[in-house]
């Protein structure tokens, strides 16, 4: 893992654009002080430790609440575009819109889940 600490770190392969948007203004470097733990504590407690974490592993919930959730957001994100009177079931929907919806709605799956249906 790479961690920035108080705008030290330059890149030379960033772009400005990005380099403008994350970078805290000044490029001088300074002197950084970074502070790290490390705790060297015995097998058995470290194993106990383990043992008292939530499984990873998770039995896959109900797909079909999955596929609502899916709808209820298409259905979210189609309707803030319908004009007029709102979204009745005559209400027509370009292609590409429901075109743009996918391609937002898979790029916050990659980037991180399903949790945003929550």
């Amino acid at each position: 893992a790479i961690f920035r600490l108080r705008g030290s770190f330059s890149s030379q392969n960033t772009s400005s654009a990005a380099h403008s948007a994350f970078s805290s203004g000044t490029n001088t470097p300074t002197d950084v002080t970074a502070i790290l733990g490390l705790a060297i504590e015995p097998l058995p407690t470290i194993a106990a430790q383990i043992a008292q974490l939530p499984s990873a592993v998770q039995k896959p919930g109900d797909p079909t609440v999955l596929a609502e959730k899916v709808v209820k957001h298409l259905f979210n994100y189609v309707s803030g575009f319908v004009g007029g009177s709102g979204v009745t079931p005559d209400s027509a929907v370009p292609m590409g819109m429901i075109a743009r919806w996918y391609e937002s709605f898979v790029g916050k799956v990659r980037a991180g889940g399903v949790g945003f249906l929550e």
